[in-house]
């Protein structure tokens, strides 16, 4: 049977350091991220070795190693995850272990805002997002939430603004499709509808986001199937139809349940 590992971290030194720290890193947030390698350590080699893991692994970019798991009492297993959105269809399965396992730390390499310490357990700054985000080319965090109340146009983009939010949009297909997937795993009611950051001028077709800062990807705005329904309506909504997201547009009036987006650092 496996155990889980509760192990001294302090008690470890890297032989070099780039930019290390010992966090706590929540399993959510890990669920989403890349998975590249896997494997064992010894414990009384482990300050010594890990350094050389990450430089094999992660070309000097930002890494986490959550340990979670001992097999026997000379080594541990561990996880190497690239800081970026996980192309895995099963999601969360592509981690090796459960979030019982977890123990909610994790060694983090390679981010140039820690310094190079493994004495302290410390909230990582992807806390706020947890799976409900993606890490952007910028490197930094988008977040989103899902407020199921049904709320018209312009209460949704006020409840948005109150945070400093914004209604959500997609810059990267992979954060759309990840959007999307998080959404299937609700159990939503066929035709329920979503408010998103887009508008498109009366008479088009096409919808733009409506703030830079959500997206200047316009394309996501409009690469699913829209009905176009409502007719004189022009904002944006996910529409959930037999089991599939489409886009539709909506006049101001109509009620729908909202998404918020923003940056988490």
């Amino acid at each position: 049977m496996l155990k889980i590992l509760v192990f001294l971290f302090s008690a470890a030194r890297v032989s070099r350091t780039s930019n290390v720290g010992k966090f706590e890193v929540p399993y959510e947030y890990l669920a989403t991220r890349n998975a590249i390698n896997r494997g064992f350590l010894m414990k009384d080699n482990f300050g010594s070795t890990i350094q050389g893991v990450y430089d094999t692994n992660c070309n000097a970019t930002r890494c986490f190693f959550p340990i979670f798991l001992n097999t026997n009492d000379n080594n541990f297993a561990y996880q190497i995850l690239t800081d970026t959105p996980s192309q895995c269809t099963s999601y969360p399965n592509c981690l090796l272990f459960t979030k019982t396992q977890y123990q909610n730390y994790s060694i983090v390499f390679g981010d140039p805002s820690i310094q190079d310490d493994l004495s302290d357990n410390r909230n990582y700054n992807v806390s706020k997002c947890g799976a409900l985000g993606f890490t952007r080319a910028n490197g930094l965090n988008w977040c989103f939430s899902l407020t199921q109340v049904s709320t018209d146009r312009e209460d949704a983009e006020s409840n948005c603004g109150l945070e400093g939010e914004f209604l959500n949009g997609f810059q990267f297909i992979e954060e759309q499709e990840h959007f999307l997937e998080i959404l299937n795993q609700k159990s939503l009611e066929n035709n329920t509808m979503i408010h998103l950051g887009a508008k498109r001028a009366s008479g088009a077709t096409t919808f733009s986001w409506t703030s830079s800062t959500v997206s200047t990807n316009n394309t996501l705005a409009n690469n699913l199937k829209t009905l176009l329904v409502n007719g004189s309506g022009v904002n944006l909504v996910l529409r959930l139809i037999n089991n599939t997201w489409l886009y539709d547009s909506v006049e101001d009036t109509v009620l729908a349940y909202y998404s918020c987006g923003w940056y988490a650092n």
